[in-house]
């Protein structure tokens, strides 16, 4: 709290006035970022009609949005902080993987993505890599750069949805955005 005061130039009893304590700061900067994340996606969402496009596009901005995420921020607040822990797990089981289903659905029904997948086991697969990616036992930010692993696990995950037809696109996707995808 006083490094919070001593930030915005006010007292610690200025802040007690807007916030009941330290929890509750927390769970309102959470909210506030997962509600910017939420409008982002939506944007993206609705901007985009091509279902692999979308899914290449969110998870370039999720790269952007989720880059500087230390998995030590996302450890303490579990533990710390359950309330806004618990806005962020809905955020991700609930809002942000009907998403991933959708666009999996869409996919499928465009040619782009295999039909024979199972929608709930990969959008399951899918949320569990990002998650997976910030794991510093298995990729040591010593040897790997985040963004790196990010973009690897992406080519990776996004050629085992693939229909022959989604491989062309995406190859030609990847031919014209070789520094973005």
């Amino acid at each position: 709290m006083d490094d919070i005061a001593r930030h915005l130039g006010i007292s610690k009893k200025t802040i007690y006035l807007h916030f009941l304590d330290k929890d509750t700061i927390v769970t309102k900067v959470v909210e506030h970022q997962l509600l910017q994340k939420k409008a982002l996606c939506e944007q993206i969402c609705g901007n985009l009609n091509d279902p692999l496009k979308e899914l290449l596009s969110r998870n370039e901005e999720l790269n952007l949005q989720f880059g500087n995420v230390h998995e030590m921020l996302l450890s303490e607040l579990k533990k710390y902080y359950p309330t806004a822990w618990n806005l962020y797990n809905n955020y991700k089981n609930e809002y942000f993987i009907e998403k991933i289903k959708n666009n999996l659905t869409r996919g499928i029904k465009a040619g782009l993505y295999r039909n024979d997948l199972n929608i709930d086991i990969v959008a399951g697969l899918s949320l569990g890599q990002m998650g997976f990616s910030h794991d510093s036992s298995i990729f040591p930010s010593g040897k790997f750069k985040a963004e790196e692993v990010k973009t690897q696990m992406l080519h990776h995950f996004v050629r085992g949805l693939l229909s022959e037809n989604g491989l062309a696109i995406y190859n030609q996707y990847l031919g014209q955005h070789h520094d973005t995808f």
